[in-house]
């Protein structure tokens, strides 16, 4: 489990050894699928396997400050399940960089069992990881993840947040990164707007998350019923999962990094609904 009440985060021995018996699993799963036809060079291989565990372990984490342990665990296997699913179709290292961009977003704004951290140094961690994506993906990709910050902060109706993207710093790293794009980065290059995209990006993610993806739409029918999308958390999951969806048709996301960036959100989603589902199916079987 990854811990439990209002308390400082913690992670429990049996957390860890889930989230790392999952990642052990993820390299034999990718490695075996290589040697049989996956002809990903080496470099596809640690990337994926890499990008995927931190994005697992970020998940996690973020899953267990707001929400609970079997769920924190359930969403973290989630991720790793789906990088071995699609290996060629993840970009894992944009989805590892956007889930600790939000998670630093969320510490700093989304309120929960836990107070939010005020700390400045939180939000500059997040224009930071921000500024990376851009270095290393390329201004469209880096403006897609600050674009679901955006999207957060609109759907909350949160000035407070609004203002952490107007405040000196983290313009100020933001340039920077855009900066060292301009000089060092390739030629700027925009696809287009492209319809197919989002069919394209809806089947993949669902594949992805066999057998388990009906689950995300009972969490999305459960949460819509009982109004637990007026929670702060879940309108930060619904704009991790939207804002991908909406800009990869637009040309502003490419697919890997289109679905490298929604999959966690999909994820928690998913596991929120076989909490909901399995324990029905259970009650229901024992009559």
């Amino acid at each position: 489990m990854l811990a439990g009440g209002a308390e400082p985060l913690r992670l429990s021995r049996a957390g860890v050894a889930a989230v790392l018996a999952g990642a052990a699993a993820l390299a034999g799963v990718l490695w075996f699928r290589r040697h049989v036809g996956w002809d990903g060079p080496d470099v596809a291989f640690w990337s994926t396997w890499l990008g995927a565990g931190a994005t697992a372990l970020v998940v996690a984490l973020l899953v267990a400050r707001w929400l609970a342990g079997p769920l924190a665990t359930a969403a973290g296997l989630l991720c790793l399940s789906a990088a071995a699913v699609l290996p060629g179709a993840i970009d894992a290292p944009p989805g590892a960089v956007a889930a600790g961009a939000f998670a630093l977003f969320a510490l700093a704004n989304v309120p929960g069992r836990l107070r939010v951290v005020t700390r400045p140094e939180v939000a500059w961690g997040c224009f930071a990881l921000i500024a990376a994506v851009t270095v290393c993906f390329g201004p469209l990709t880096g403006g897609a993840i600050l674009a679901t910050c955006v999207a957060m902060v609109l759907a909350g109706q949160n000035s407070r947040a609004l203002r952490q993207f107007i405040r000196p710093a983290p313009l100020a790293i933001l340039a920077v990164g855009a900066a060292v794009w301009l000089i060092c980065g390739p030629e700027f290059d925009y696809p287009g707007v492209q319809p197919h995209r989002l069919l394209t990006l809806a089947v993949e993610a669902m594949v992805a998350l066999l057998p388990w993806s009906p689950m995300a739409v009972v969490a999305l029918v459960v949460g819509v019923r009982q109004g637990h999308w007026a929670a702060p958390f879940w309108r930060l999951v619904g704009c991790w999962i939207a804002a991908p969806v909406v800009l990869a048709p637009l040309g502003i996301l490419q697919p890997p990094a289109a679905l490298a960036i929604c999959v966690p959100g999909l994820a928690i989603l998913t596991a929120a609904g076989a909490a909901v589902l399995l324990p029905a199916v259970r009650r229901r079987w024992a009559r």
